[in-house]
């Protein structure tokens, strides 16, 4: 058994403990038929010294005693229900080996970690997807449904029951998001085995590996797997001109007792004056392929090399074990290339960075039109004087708590691009829109920052609490930072913005039979309530309450008088009466991400409203601005 295998068992052990349960060896099926059943009693046998047991008198045989059958479970159960969802939806890092800190294909960690699978699930804070719901629909969002979280919650209040392995079900099939084959450049980074600097708790380092390009390719994807996954923490990807290779080298015979050079990314990558000719990608953990969008490529110019900047958590590192990571690209076919536009960017950031020590929301924000912020470079990259936004990206440091990049603010199109509500500074990284954006030279972006620098926020992400510092702009991980931007291409892509699919079934819209009693309206000068999130049940709803939040329009403006409401996996039916008699019916997508949700309309329009909840049992209460002003809207659970 590891050392990391003997730690993870051991916790899960006390965690255990400390819930009133048992140890995972415990929790396995026993002798008595399964987990929960009774032990087998052992019969004393005379005077305890193991002789014949005594008799009844009379030499009559003893009574028989039927035994004792283990409970029937009822509800959830590791190996039939949880298992393959934990596997599916968790297990790219919470698997033996993977960079999550235990293994939930074991059962008696899976079990003993069960309460907390059930927190961090229903807050939104597992499985990590930062971007919320302002952020435009993205490719591969890596959320739970309300369903699948309500299984988690209701299999821990249980208390976790295991089931018997014999009936395990087997984990759904993932459509996999990379589906490349046979790569077509594979090199490792550092060239060597590489340990850390122990001597940093942050080691960032940048190696020069080789490539063979003799002519320009377009890389239409690539994967990372790192050699040590516990000590990786990020990696980008930079490639340089053949011309810069002795200018480099230069920089790692500085330290020939280590592989590579100490760097940062933006200041120490490469001397002043060396650019790099291009940039392969990044990768980050629970990353493991990346495609580009379609019809799109990474340029990789000919006779280049790639500079790797890795970022290592020392930390985290056995002491032991070093890394060398495999990098696998895949390039387009020669003659497709001509065919793929080229994947460039714009970087928008804030560098004039102060975070007083002890205040709680220090905001940084700074507006700029699209030509401003790339110097004039877009108009002279783009002829057209516009572009396609078709990924997004962001990056700060720990004392960040919400990042959001919203183009034209203020303005009737007003359209956020990125919005991370809870910063995480360990699950940062790039997204792929579903469809691209349009973006011209004299729209305007706005990058917004803030940041907590209050010792209990500090002490919460691992800063010295008593460190009064001002924090400012800097490369290190307790200075911070402010950045991100967009992923560009030229043209339209081919088959961009297509309307939402129709519902499945055609009649989708007439589906909801309308049931409801009539709507409370109310009037409240109290501010709108933010909501508290939780798990929205799917079943039929009634919505009983409106209430205007505020100063706003007399009377309920547009409100319907009656509606009833079916919320399935994720989609709700609606159906109502306006006040003037008007019958209305919809469909709409209903993501909820920690407190916040989105509803998006597919029938009759396609209309995306975006605010906050609080589910409660059968109660179901929607906070946001509509026409009216501040609205509250209260639904009532009345059956499945």
């Amino acid at each position: 058994m590891s050392r990391r295998k003997m730690r993870i068992g051991w916790g899960a052990a006390m965690l255990l403990a400390a819930c009133g349960g048992s140890s995972a060896s415990d929790s396995a099926v026993d002798d008595a038929g399964g987990p929960g059943g009774t032990p087998p009693v052992s019969m004393p046998d005379a005077e305890g010294l193991g002789g014949t047991p005594p008799q009844p008198m009379g030499g009559a045989e003893p009574p028989s005693v039927p035994p004792t059958e283990p409970p029937a479970v009822v509800g959830p159960t590791y190996w039939q229900d949880i298992r393959p969802l934990l596997m599916t939806e968790c297990g790219d890092c919470h698997a033996e080996g993977e960079i999550g800190a235990f293994d939930l294909g074991d059962p008696g960690v899976a079990a003993a970690l069960a309460p907390s699978i059930a927190a961090v699930t229903a807050d939104g804070r597992m499985p990590p997807f930062p971007p919320g719901p302002l952020t435009p629909p993205l490719r591969d969002a890596r959320r739970l449904t309300a369903a699948q979280i309500e299984l988690l919650g209701a299999w821990a209040e249980a208390g976790a029951p295991l089931g018997e392995p014999d009936a395990a079900a087997p984990a759904p099939r993932r459509v996999p998001s990379f589906d490349l084959q046979n790569p077509d450049l594979v090199f490792n980074v550092p060239v060597e085995p590489y340990s850390p600097d122990v001597d940093l708790p942050d080691d960032y380092r940048c190696f020069m590996v080789p490539l063979d390009v003799p002519n320009t390719r377009g890389s239409v994807g690539y994967r990372v797997t790192p050699g040590n996954p516990a000590v990786v923490h990020h990696m980008n990807m930079y490639l340089f001109d053949a011309d810069e290779a002795a200018t480099l080298q230069a920089l790692d015979d500085e330290s020939p007792d280590r592989d590579g050079w100490p760097c940062f990314s933006q200041t120490q990558l490469a001397p002043d004056g060396v650019e790099p000719a291009g940039f392969l990608g990044f990768w980050v953990p629970g990353v493991g392929g990346v495609k580009t969008f379609e019809g799109t490529a990474r340029p990789v110019p000919a006779n280049t090399f790639a500079v790797l900047n890795v970022h290592y958590n020392t930390l985290a590192w056995d002491r032991t074990t070093p890394d060398r990571t495999r990098v696998e690209v895949y390039y387009a076919p020669p003659e497709a290339s001509a065919e793929l536009q080229p994947v460039s960017g714009i970087s928008v950031g804030i560098r004039n960075l102060e975070i007083p020590w002890g205040e709680a929301e220090v905001v940084h924000e700074q507006t700029g039109t699209v030509s401003n912020w790339t110097r004039g470079l877009f108009e002279r990259r783009y002829a057209d004087a516009e572009a396609w936004a078709v990924g997004n990206r962001a990056h700060m440091h720990l004392l960040a708590t919400s990042f959001r990049i919203t183009r034209n603010l203020g303005r009737p199109d007003e359209q956020v691009m990125l919005d991370i509500p809870r910063w995480d500074f360990h699950w940062q990284s790039g997204w792929r829109f579903e469809d691209a954006h349009r973006l011209r030279a004299d729209d305007t972006l706005t990058v917004r920052c803030v940041y907590d620098n209050t010792p209990e926020h500090r002490a919460e992400v691992g800063l010295d609490p008593d460190d009064r510092t001002t924090v400012a702009w800097g490369e290190g991980t307790t200075d911070e930072m402010c950045g991100g931007g967009l992923e560009l291409v030229d043209r339209e892509p081919e088959g961009n913005g297509a309307p939402p699919a129709p519902p499945a079934d055609p009649d989708a819209c007439n589906a909801v039979v309308i049931d409801a009693p009539e709507i409370q309206v109310e009037r409240s000068n109290a501010p709108l309530p933010s909501g508290r999130g939780g798990v929205p049940r799917d079943g039929h709803y009634h919505m009983t309450r409106l209430v205007l939040h505020g100063e706003g329009p007399e009377g309920p403006l547009a409100a319907t008088e009656r509606v009833a409401i079916d919320l399935r996996d994720g989609v709700m039916q609606i159906a109502g009466f306006e006040p003037d008699g008007r019958e209305v019916r919809e469909t709409k997508t209903f993501a909820v991400e920690g407190a916040n949700f989105t509803w998006t309309g597919t029938c009759p329009t396609p209309v995306a409203l975006r605010g906050t909840f609080e589910a409660s049992g059968d109660t179901l209460w929607l906070y946001y601005t509509g026409r009216a002003g501040a609205l509250g809207r209260q639904l009532v659970r009345v059956g499945d």
